[in-house]
């Protein structure tokens, strides 16, 4: 089995300027599922901030970044997108871990270019405009997989639910790993063909990458929440 921490530092939270497509997207789907078992970035690893938030993840090693379609849905958007990579407090006890735009990272965009969107599977990737200075490879980067998940598997989130710092779930209230649970689920956007599972999500986790576990490659990408059954695009269409 890999380890998570391979992936823990991929992650930016993505600045949107505008909140209308969000909030038209969403009718309150995003869900915690019973109590909250995500925990902050840092237990599980060795300014100014805008009113919304999204999660997105680089994809490969030249710069593309990936989330979803409601978060950055047009090249306007992509324009007025600021982008940090880094928010993770320096402990697991920290109590900034619960706090919107707490533990500052560094802004390595203040602006992307939008290379392509598509409405239906609600998945945008983006070229980052990088400032003068920035260099990604500290950051590391994720793949997709070629082939689908599998029922059962299991998986992992990583985001910024809340404009939070970093939060990685990967357990259930009791305990057990959280797992793909269907395969062709219809989302609670009424989105169908799309992956069903039960993690813990908030707003701000428009984007996240869902990751298995034996291979830490990305299986879907998460968008719509829902206590009863989570669901993301699967990475292969």
């Amino acid at each position: 089995m890999f380890s998570i921490f391979k992936a823990a530092t991929v992650l930016a939270l993505v600045a949107v300027a505008s909140a209308d497509d969000i909030l038209d997207f969403f009718k309150g789907t995003e869900s915690l599922c019973d109590a909250d078992q995500s925990q902050p970035g840092r237990c599980l690893s060795d300014a100014h901030f805008p009113k919304l938030y999204c999660t997105a993840w680089l994809w490969g090693s030249e710069g593309h970044l990936i989330t979803n379609n409601h978060c950055v849905p047009n090249e306007i958007k992509a324009n007025q997108t600021r982008v940090e990579f880094g928010s993770e407090c320096s402990t697991c006890a920290d109590p900034d871990n619960n706090v919107k735009g707490a533990c500052i990272g560094a802004i390595v965009a203040n602006s992307t270019t939008l290379v392509f969107t598509d409405k239906s599977l609600d998945m945008t990737l983006l070229k980052l405009n990088l400032n003068p200075g920035v260099n990604l490879t500290q950051y590391g980067y994720l793949q997709s997989r070629a082939v689908n998940a599998s029922l059962d598997e299991q998986i992992y989130i990583l985001g910024h639910p809340q404009g939070n710092p970093k939060r990685i779930s990967y357990l259930n209230d009791d305990g057990q790993a959280v797992r793909i649970t269907n395969t062709s689920a219809e989302s609670k956007c009424y989105e169908q063909d799309t992956l069903g599972y039960n993690v813990d999500t908030e707003h701000g986790s428009s984007g996240s990458p869902i990751v298995g576990v034996h291979d830490n490659e990305v299986v879907g990408l998460h968008n719509c929440g829902g206590a009863e059954s989570m669901v993301v695009t699967p990475a292969t269409r």
